[in-house]
């Protein structure tokens, strides 16, 4: 009967992994809904406090503003997706796409940057990506779905302002890995003119890898090889082929690479892989020193904006 305890233990083994697998893909890709931090929390950090009394300040201005639209479009597998436009202050053919990172939506990420934007003129449009916010989606994309997205929000901003138009693209996190990962394809309109990416991973398997090893302290194998099967079937992608590092050595247009010194959630060290994969003649990495993940905003407002307002001027985007 030594077979049947051989059989017992092999099959409690596979079981296991099946299980982790399964739970790894639920914690990191299937969409949740996670309650956002309130300022009634009594054990919020008074970093957390400051963070929420500005965003919400920034979200009054945004509310305030005249003539926002909801915009929807239907992606290309059937979703319906959502995103939040600000028309310009005064006659424009600028817009700005600002891509949110994982868990957030375009308003929450981006709020505190509207004022920025509008004030140099840019008319905005921040989509919330699949299966966060007002959009459909039971699988989270990680750039890689939301590229063929993007390309779609951006033709809608052409239609809406013309073929004159011209578009910078924003992306932070998740965001970042997603306007690197559209900024290499073929198909990129022509009207986009420079890329913003704050704080993205050099790709989805190797972002994984950091988390499972660095905060998990979970094996790398056979957890991601069994996960990336995993999501091939029920996301229909795979963590390799969402690489904004393939994808980044086929931009050429203006790109400021921004990334925190002290991230410990996407590490420093891809931030200086992508700027270095990237064959463009007009990029820039801006290390913040202090920094945290998402933070080289609220850490060096001055110092991001000036960079980010070089780029926009190299880029022609400045000009009325």
């Amino acid at each position: 009967m030594w077979w049947f305890g051989c059989f017992l233990l092999l099959a409690s083994v596979a079981l296991a992994l099946y299980g982790l697998t399964a739970y790894f893909f639920w914690y990191a890709i299937r969409r949740k809904r996670r309650r956002p931090l309130s300022l009634q929390n009594p054990r919020l950090t008074q970093e957390q406090r400051r963070y929420l009394e500005e965003n919400e300040r920034a979200k009054e201005y945004v509310r305030a503003l005249p003539g926002k639209e909801d915009w929807s479009l239907q992606s290309w597998d059937g979703l319906a997706l959502h995103a939040l436009y600000i028309p310009a202050p005064w006659p424009s053919r600028r817009a700005m796409v600002l891509v949110h990172g994982y868990g957030s939506t375009g308003l929450d990420e981006y709020a505190r940057f509207v004022r920025f934007y509008h004030e140099l003129g840019f008319h905005l449009l921040l989509p919330d990506n699949r299966a966060h916010g007002q959009s459909e989606g039971k699988y989270i994309g990680f750039g890689w779905l939301d590229r063929p997205d993007l390309l779609d929000w951006i033709g809608r901003l052409i239609a809406r302002l013309g073929a004159d138009c011209r578009i910078g693209l924003h992306g932070i996190s998740m965001g970042a890995a997603a306007v690197m990962m559209v900024g290499g394809e073929a198909d990129l309109p022509e009207h986009v003119r420079a890329i913003v990416e704050d704080c993205g991973y050099t790709s989805v398997h190797d972002e994984f890898s950091f988390q499972l090893r660095h905060r998990m302290r979970l094996p790398v194998w056979p957890i991601l090889p069994l996960t990336d099967a995993y999501c091939r079937c029920k996301a229909g992608y795979g963590f390799r082929e969402a690489s904004a590092l393939k994808q980044v050595q086929k931009i050429r247009l203006p790109i400021l690479f921004i990334h925190g010194e002290e991230d410990d959630f996407v590490p420093t060290y891809m931030a200086r892989e992508l700027y270095e994969a990237c064959p463009s003649q007009a990029k820039e990495l801006y290390l913040v020193p202090g920094a945290a993940h998402a933070c080289a905003y609220a850490q060096d407002q001055a110092g991001y904006e000036a960079r980010v307002r070089a780029l926009l001027q190299a880029a022609g985007l400045l000009q009325a």
